[in-house]
């Protein structure tokens, strides 16, 4: 029953077996969990948080990481993990971004000044632990 009632609210865009879940509620915002984190964003901030994932994504690629571990920073939650992790963590993030048709929606949002997700790609960003 509860399953139902969920699935009638939200759309699963990904999902990792290990501890990823992303989502999108009824609201139009994307969550995404992370073992026992959310992080709920309108679809232009999902959208710099996928550019940033993936930014430090191809630094590990071409070996310019020196850490074995990464932490990601959303608003005022840092979330760590092993390189290997996230990786994992990083594939879910663009699978959900790949299920999404948001080409349409962020023109609309960018132009709004009283978005504070303008601002929320230069605030969230990937640093080595």
């Amino acid at each position: 029953m509860f399953e139902e009632k969920m699935s009638e609210t939200v759309k699963i865009l990904a999902r990792n077996e290990d501890k990823t879940v992303v989502f999108r509620c009824s609201s139009a915002n994307i969550h995404v969990v992370y073992g026992n984190m959310s992080i709920c964003m309108n679809v232009l901030e999902f959208s710099a948080y996928c550019d940033n994932i993936a930014d430090a994504l191809e630094r590990i690629s071409d070996g310019n990481w020196d850490s074995s571990g990464i932490t990601v920073h959303c608003r005022g939650t840092s979330v760590s993990m092993l390189i290997e992790e996230f990786i994992r963590f990083a594939k879910t993030i663009s699978d959900a971004l790949g299920e999404l048709n948001i080409k349409n929606e962020i023109p609309e949002l960018a132009q709004d000044p009283n978005n504070e997700a303008n601002s929320f790609e230069q605030k969230n960003q990937i640093s080595m632990n």
